[in-house]
């Protein structure tokens, strides 16, 4: 159901639509718009993983094992997580030198 308002232009192609929004704000063709009936679903781009071998000491399998068991995930996404977090440390603390 369209109402009156500002009416939005037929674009020739994406670079013509780019030029028009970065030029204009989407508030002001809001009535030209219709709603959706049905849902969207938005989610983020798998990043590509890259598959390592790595050896580990038993003992140290088993704690993470336990470990990430308490926290309901696999033990190799609490290593992974781990890992990410020790790197952005090890970046931030290079930068603040």
């Amino acid at each position: 159901m369209k109402k009156s308002g500002k009416k939005l232009p037929k674009f020739k192609n994406e670079d013509e639509e780019f030029d028009f929004w970065s030029s204009h704000d989407s508030m002001d063709f809001f009535r030209e718009t219709e709603e959706l009936q049905e849902k969207l679903h938005i989610s983020r781009p798998k990043r590509a993983k890259q598959r390592i071998t790595m050896l580990l000491d038993p003992r140290l399998k088993t704690a993470l094992q336990k470990i990430a068991a308490e926290k309901g995930i696999p033990y190799q996404t609490l290593i992974q997580m781990w890992l990410r977090e020790m790197v952005k440390l090890e970046i931030k603390r290079r930068l603040a030198f």
